[in-house]
């Protein structure tokens, strides 16, 4: 591209996020309606939950409107947060979209939670609100679903939460955070005296660095509890007093614990009823699920987009691009998980039909002569399309090399919105 077309097209980016005519919640719309409309005709799905912050403090000098930005997490940095909600199929993985997205920013002249007396204000007025607040309006939006899910990491650990969940036909898993009072003592107690009903296997995202990759043997246990309502609780009398839910334990075994590497231990709080071995294994898979929001984040950031190395000048423009941002890498992640050809959703879910207009021209050029060089999906299939952005990325196609992940499929994604561009221009001047 010639540098002047370069400045050019940098010049009507910055415009677009600019303009007050093109709205946050517009944009948010967009991806809600696209997500509702593939949930369709499901009878089960899960709704991931979980928050990141997006720091813009490197570009503090740079960014000349800082409306719609504040602070961060350590309360200095500026920034704001995002808290999406990812709606995933559980019988295949496949993500259907996002369904909900909130975005918000703590003020640089907020008071601290002691002067504020945090701990007294009501469960609506704590940022932690959002935990519950946002399952329950992606709940409306999914109405038709006959079963929804929410999946929480141990921030979702809240009474108050479990309670407004159960009341809004919404069901939960959530890991616990703190070893609550229950009816019977402690809990953390009462679940050591657990039998061990079986074990289980899953493997560990190499992605991870927290963690080695490795296929981890994990003890169950599962029960019933009756929690009991905290007494630190502000309008208790808006909840019972206790609570019964049912709760699966794992634990992996130290013969799969690679050294100096601490087990896997969770606890899951849920909804869902655990009367046997195979629902125990069930509950345990939707919570691996969880991953994928994390998978999300690592996608929107450092190993894809780049996010925060953005130098739009204005809050208002940095947040309108995260949630475009989000929707791209929505749309990598949707190719990874079809990459194999087992998710069954369809190339247009990503792609326009003249997207894969271009991608028949572009087919040739990558397939070989031997079957095991040529794509071997069907065209209506997303791993049909998969294949072509990942030979787009770096991939050779072959099934002995490793599979294409996340960094390469935002390779090929941005390299092929480059060739279609050309492409379309090349199709006007015919």
């Amino acid at each position: 591209m010639h540098k002047t077309d370069k400045w050019s097209k940098q010049i009507s980016f910055y415009r677009f996020f600019s303009n007050d005519r093109v709205k946050e919640e517009d944009l948010i719309s967009c991806a809600q309606i696209h997500c509702s409309t593939q949930c369709r005709g499901s009878n089960h799905l899960l709704l991931i939950e979980d928050s990141t912050e997006l720091n813009m403090e490197k570009h503090r000098n740079r960014i000349a409107s800082k409306e719609a930005l504040g602070l961060t997490g350590n309360n200095v940095d500026l920034g704001f947060f995002c808290h999406p909600t990812l709606v995933v199929n559980p019988a295949d993985a496949s993500i259907m979209g996002i369904i909900d997205l909130h975005l918000w920013c703590r003020q640089e002249d907020k008071q601290d939670k002691e002067a504020r007396k945090y701990k007294s204000l009501p469960f609506e007025d704590k940022e932690s609100y959002r935990w519950a607040e946002r399952a329950i309006v992606s709940r409306k939006r999914l109405e038709e679903v006959e079963t929804v899910t929410v999946i929480q990491d141990r921030e979702g650990d809240i009474y108050e939460s479990f309670c407004r969940l159960r009341n809004a036909d919404v069901d939960w898993i959530v890991r616990s955070a703190h070893n609550r009072l229950t009816t019977e003592g402690k809990l953390f107690k009462q679940i050591a005296d657990f039998p061990i009903a079986g074990q289980y296997s899953i493997n560990i995202n190499t992605d991870n660095k927290k963690r080695i990759g490795r296929e981890a043997m994990l003890e169950i246990r599962y029960g019933t509890v009756t929690l009991h309502r905290p007494h630190c609780i502000v309008q208790a009398d808006s909840y019972p007093e206790t609570l019964q839910v049912q709760l699966v334990y794992v634990k992996e075994k130290p013969d799969s614990v690679p050294a100096g590497e601490s087990p896997i231990e969770w606890i899951l709080f849920t909804s869902h009823p655990v009367n046997n071995l195979p629902q125990a294994q069930s509950i345990i898979y939707y919570y691996t699920l969880r991953w994928l929001i994390e998978d999300l984040f690592r996608t929107l950031k450092s190993k894809g987009l780049n996010y925060e190395s953005s130098e739009l000048e204005s809050g208002k423009a940095l947040r309108k691009l995260l949630v475009m941002s989000l929707m791209a890498a929505v749309q990598i992640l949707q190719l990874r998980q079809a990459r194999y050809g087992t998710t069954q959703q369809s190339s247009s879910l990503v792609f326009s039909q003249k997207q894969l207009a271009c991608m028949e021209d572009l087919l040739s050029h990558f397939e070989g002569k031997t079957e095991k060089q040529k794509n071997p999906f069907p065209r209506n299939n997303l791993a049909w399309a998969a294949w072509i952005i990942a030979r787009l990325g770096g991939w050779k196609g072959y099934a002995s090399q490793r599979p294409p992940g996340v960094i390469l499929f935002c390779q090929g994604w941005i390299r092929f919105n480059n060739i279609f561009e050309g492409w379309t221009i090349a199709k006007k001047c015919v």
